[in-house]
């Protein structure tokens, strides 16, 4: 039981209704995307444009989305759950859950490991 999926980058899409017309005969569910909302140039966000939920895996702070205009078929993850008080409060976008790449050991029982790594990082440099 596998799920088919179609990676597609709009700001690499040179021709948009060619794009879209292969996202809609595709008919995907949903849209996923990491650290972008998927803005199609001056057009707007992909997911109100196609009107299909899309779930964006945030890593970078919220100063780096600003300014903001709250798609309506956009849901937020972040990392830090700083940022997502900041998503919910300030920008005061709702959709926004605070989804940790970690959690504390104390949470699982499993018999200890041996570290590969002494430190290991999961962000962005820019």
């Amino acid at each position: 039981m596998g799920k088919e999926t179609e990676v597609i980058d709009p700001n690499r899409h040179e021709a948009y209704p060619e794009m879209f017309q292969a996202i809609k005969a595709f008919k995907p569910d949903c849209l996923f995307s990491f650290s972008n909302f998927l803005e199609v140039g001056e057009m707007g966000y992909l997911s109100d444009l196609l009107g299909i939920p899309q779930t964006s895996f945030l890593v970078d702070p919220p100063h780096v989305f600003t300014p903001f205009d709250r798609p309506e078929e956009l849901l937020i993850t972040s990392v830090d759950q700083v940022d997502a008080t900041f998503f919910k409060e300030q920008l005061e976008f709702t959709h926004t859950l605070f989804l940790p790449h970690a959690a504390d050991k104390g949470y699982l029982d499993l018999p200890p490991l041996d570290k590969q790594f002494d430190i290991v990082f999961l962000g962005t440099f820019f």
